[in-house]
């Protein structure tokens, strides 16, 4: 992706399609506390929304008789990639100033369901190298682990984002 100062973003996906499982689903718990979270319920048009801004037309997302008569769900299933939008989303609202994403490396680990509890959560990991030190300018990043769990409070989506210092012009 480009804008005006020119190259801005590269996404890089690796996408594993399995075979058909049971639907059961598997309760890990996050073994640490997150030093901030914010908890939602996905609503039936949120999830029509993002299904429609994406052009999206998987069913399990918008059709709750397809999704549980047909696929074997509970209701509709959150978008994977919603759940990572809205993780990012919660970072930067919850970042200290002067730094910017680098990176995001994630990976889904369970279903979210559509009107059930689904909390965000971060938690400020070792920083790497010497630290990030706005006094001195010091270049290293800052991670950051993010994660959402579900409304059995079992861990939906997990990742770690590298955080670097804004480039000043």
């Amino acid at each position: 992706m480009h804008n005006s100062a020119g190259h801005c973003l590269t996404e890089y996906r690796d996408l594993a399609y399995m075979k058909p499982v049971d639907l059961v689903r598997k309760i890990v718990k996050h073994p640490r506390a997150p030093d901030f979270s914010h908890t939602i319920d996905p609503t039936e048009i949120f999830l029509f929304r993002y299904s429609a801004l994406t052009w999206n037309s998987h069913r399990i997302h918008y059709d709750s008789p397809y999704a549980r008569s047909v696929e074997g769900h509970p209701g509709l299933l959150v978008h994977g990639p919603l759940t990572c939008t809205m993780l990012l989303q919660f970072l930067y609202a919850n970042m200290p100033p002067g730094l910017a994403l680098k990176s995001f490396d994630y990976r889904a680990i369970s279903p979210a369901y559509c009107q059930q509890k689904m909390t965000l959560n971060g938690r400020w990991m070792q920083q790497q190298q010497k630290g990030y030190n706005r006094s001195t300018g010091d270049d290293a990043s800052v991670l950051c682990e993010l994660w959402a769990t579900n409304n059995e409070d079992g861990i939906a989506m997990k990742g770690v984002a590298t955080l670097v210092p804004l480039l000043h012009s």
